[in-house]
């Protein structure tokens, strides 16, 4: 191949030319000189010249710098551009990616000597022909991808390079040379530093190559996984464990998640394989079409049955997954974030199969999964690129590029009630309604309160203190109180009397005393007191449970106020039921404890009367508790209208 002669376009040949006729050198190089040598098409030509930009950017009409820093300036032939760089030397690479700082140099030698792989290091123009210093043409007639010079420096300069260089071997079915491919496996952690997105990029590459078996090979030297801390440190150090668990929870997602590794004592390892692709609509309606028998095992008749079975027997399942990223809901983990949904076709067939139901009375208790106002992915990247990482779709507010749209789900609901036999279709798996709020569109909040209501309607804002919610990965209090204002007003016009019932949380790391006290406060505002409570409690796979754990939060390592003596966690909980007699005392002691006695007393304000006071007034304890627990059985478990509160 010495005499080898390349094709070059006629617009490359021009811009080498003008260089060369200025005094300066210019060569193609790279992968288009290799893919020329292959008798393959390039797929783009860049050139390679001893001008600085400055020098190049003299010469041309029209330029426009690309990678000025890097010596990378675009010179437009026609509607064509084409990357010009200037010979360079690559300084200390701190990020395993990119070079700290570049100098440039008048000598090809050195410039090809920093590119990564022998068969990349060639160049050639007309004048003199193929330019091969350190092997290419030899490596292409031997197939095979080696490093230039010595293959370890080259992997830390750029990581990236281990992922390219089996990509290259799989497109081009060459093997790896020995140092080249030992290096790729001792180095194969420092991919950690590399973006999810470059590592998708080239791991896509392989897989659609003509040889995709190479992704075994990646596999084999450990370039596909990520190393967590050794079991025995994270069981030591908790902050060691947090940001274990930030890595893990940080590999959720098929797209971009990677293979993960802990390492245990004598040599044993864990993988944890990336999550499997999300379901297609339809493998979804594949899944729910199979003969389910939709009720309980006959072996638990002689236990008198499955009393649950009610509340879902004739329940809708429409999607799985939810982007919502609750701190405290492990759905990231096991449904993950990008939402799967059914055909309406197919809830319309199985709503006909409910139907036809000797128990069927009429009611579709729910259409929903995780969240019922879910029905297609945030964005329409998250089907080819996955989820964001580090960032949410709705938390601390919607993404700008969240797609709020209930138009399918409202398509699908009035084909529901429109089905005979069909007398309600309710919604009970819950609303998000920050993402309803998100929605310019009210027609679903409107056919929400008109059909879907059964006149209470639930709702999980969780807590009321921003401090507490910004923990919890909810939105502000302030939206809350707008989706209350809005559902009052929609209830009001449709003239209809309904109430939303809110899910509350006690104790979740990041609520001191002071935060449940506001909460308390919220709720009398209100006249609302819960019937249940939700204390927090740690169950796995959750940011907040990692919290609780470490004291930490693992997204940005700060410390976490965490309540975790059983008595202050009585205290947060009876706070939120405090018109209850029996959490008298700890309502008190709580009270006393954050300095706001001022909410002890007789005002309008105040949250409980003094104990002694109270007795003192009506004769005897008994007594006093009785008077007070009838007038708690008039205190509505709901929102209020405005007009309500008055009467009241």
């Amino acid at each position: 191949m010495e005499n080898l002669r390349i094709e070059l376009p006629e617009r490359v040949d021009r811009i080498i030319t003008i260089l060369q006729n200025h005094g300066y050198e210019a060569y193609a190089v790279g992968g288009c000189v290799r893919d020329s040598v292959l008798g393959r098409e390039p797929e783009d030509w860049d050139i390679t010249t001893s001008a600085t930009p400055e020098e190049t950017k003299a010469l041309f009409c029209k330029t426009f710098d690309t990678g000025i820093q890097h010596g990378t300036v675009t010179v437009l032939m026609g509607e064509e551009g084409f990357e010009v760089t200037t010979y360079r030397i690559d300084g200390e690479y701190e990020d395993s990616r990119h070079p700290k700082e570049v100098t440039f140099t008048r000598s090809l030698r050195e410039d090809l000597r920093r590119r990564d792989f022998t068969i990349n290091a060639m160049a050639y123009n007309e004048k003199d022909g193929l330019v091969d210093i350190f092997g290419g043409i030899r490596d292409i007639q031997a197939n095979i991808i080696r490093c230039v010079g010595n293959a370890k420096e080259r992997f830390l300069e750029d990581a990236l390079r281990i992922l390219r260089g089996l990509r290259f071997a799989a497109q081009l079915d060459f093997g790896i040379e020995e140092d080249t491919r030992r290096a790729m496996g001792e180095l194969a952690p420092t991919l950690g530093k590399i973006s999810a997105e470059r590592i998708q990029v080239e791991l896509v590459k392989m897989i659609t190559s003509d040889r995709p078996e190479f992704l075994r090979d990646a596999y084999e030297l450990g370039v596909t996984r990520v190393f967590l801390p050794e079991f025995e440190k994270t069981a030591q150090d908790k902050k060691v464990y947090a940001r274990s668990f930030y890595l893990q929870y940080s590999n959720t997602d098929p797209f971009s998640g990677r293979r993960l590794v802990e390492e245990y004592p004598n040599q044993v390892y864990v993988v944890q394989n990336p999550p499997a692709l999300p379901l297609s609509r339809q493998e979804m309606d594949d899944v729910y079409a199979l003969p389910y028998m939709r009720t309980y095992h006959p072996s638990y008749e002689k236990a008198g049955g499955v009393p649950a079975i009610a509340e879902v027997k004739f329940s809708l399942t429409s999607n799985r997954g939810c982007f919502g990223g609750c701190n405290f809901c492990a759905l990231t983990f096991h449904q993950g974030r990008i939402i799967q949904s059914r055909s309406q076709e197919s809830l319309l067939s199985e709503a006909e199969l409910l139907i036809k139901d000797r128990d069927f009375k009429g009611y579709i208790h729910d259409v929903g999964g995780p969240t019922a106002n879910f029905r297609f992915p945030a964005c329409e990247k998250q089907l080819t690129k996955g989820v964001c990482t580090g960032r949410q779709c709705l938390f601390p507010e919607p993404c700008r590029n969240l797609k709020a749209d209930h138009r399918d789900y409202l398509s699908l609901l009035r084909k529901l009630r429109n089905l005979p036999g069909v007398k309600k279709v309710f919604i009970r798996s819950g609303i998000r309604f920050d993402y309803l709020l998100a929605d310019s569109d009210r027609t679903f909040l409107k056919e929400l309160c008109q059909y879907h209501v059964s006149g209470q309607l639930k709702v999980a804002p969780e807590h009321i203190s921003d401090q507490v919610l910004q923990y919890m990965g909810k939105p502000k209090a302030a939206v809350y109180r707008r989706f209350v204002r809005e559902y009052e007003n929609m209830n009001r016009n449709l003239k209809k009397d309904q109430y939303l019932v809110p899910y509350l949380m006690s104790s979740h790391p990041g609520s001191t005393l002071k935060e449940a006290v506001e909460l308390a406060e919220f709720l009398r505002e209100l006249n609302y007191m819960p019937e249940q409570v939700q204390d927090f409690y740690p169950t796995p796979s959750t940011i907040s449970t990692c919290m609780y754990y470490t004291g930490l939060n693992p997204c940005t390592m700060e410390p976490v106020y965490v309540a975790r003596n059983p008595h202050e966690k009585a205290m947060q909980r009876a706070l939120i039921q405090y018109r209850d007699p029996k959490n008298h005392d700890l309502v008190r002691e709580a009270l006393v404890k954050t300095g706001r006695q001022d909410l002890i007393g007789f005002a309008k304000n105040c949250l409980i009367k003094p104990r002694k006071l109270s007795e003192h007034k009506d004769g005897k304890q008994g007594k006093s508790k009785k008077r007070t627990h009838k007038n708690t059985g008039t205190i509505r478990t709901i929102h209020k209208s405005r007009k309500q509160e008055k009467k009241t």
